[in-house]
């Protein structure tokens, strides 16, 4: 595992910039532009959805007939069957578009994509969103831009395919038995292939 420390620097020497310590992580201007950078990329690879964040299960109704989903989910809810069936409304009550209401009567089983916190993420995630970091700055520090784009093009696919590889292996995902599942595990479903829902 990397940490925010460690990952920064790693950016840092990628870039060619002066390395930081834990006393100046947060005070020199290359330090906090890599930071922010980091969590924009890291947020948005947590939400392609991946074994370790993406999550079935069943919710129940409180006492009110209102189901109350958890902050940690990050994006779209799926109910077993329709894609857009359910949204997220004040308060994180459950809203069902179908019926416009939100009371329930009974459990929903929904697949959700969480946020998990970076020192909580596998070593290949962190790997990948290093990377993605790396050189989404390459392109802001300027240079060639044709050059700099296809160079990055090639990289990033070469990673991501390390990163999903990682995920089936980590889902155990049988890919011989199930040939269509690299293609599933590019939009996260590895794990949800695992649990079922596709079989």
């Amino acid at each position: 595992m990397f940490t925010l420390l460690e990952a920064t620097n790693r950016i840092l020497e990628s870039l060619s910039l002066p390395l930081v310590d834990a006393t100046t992580l947060n005070t020199t201007r290359e330090s906090q532009v890599v930071l922010r950078k980091l969590e924009e990329k890291r947020l948005q690879a947590l939400k392609l959805g991946w074994g370790f964040n993406t999550f079935c299960n069943d919710h129940t109704p409180n006492g009110t007939g209102k189901i109350v989903i958890d902050r940690n989910i990050i994006y779209r809810l799926r109910d077993y069957y329709k894609s857009t069936r359910y949204k997220i409304g004040n308060g994180g009550v459950l809203y069902d578009c179908f019926t416009d209401s939100t009371v329930f009567e009974s459990e929903v089983k929904l697949r959700t994509i969480e946020h998990i916190d970076w020192n909580e993420s596998p070593l290949w995630f962190q790997d990948f969103v290093i990377a993605w970091t790396s050189w989404s700055l390459r392109v802001i520090l300027g240079g060639n831009i044709e050059d700099v784009n296809q160079v990055l093009q090639e990289e990033y696919i070469a990673y991501k395919a390390t990163a999903l590889q990682a995920d089936i292996e980590e889902s155990n995902i049988n890919s011989e038995m199930y040939p269509i599942v690299g293609k599933l595990a590019s939009f996260g479903f590895g794990k949800r292939f695992r649990d079922g829902y596709y079989l």
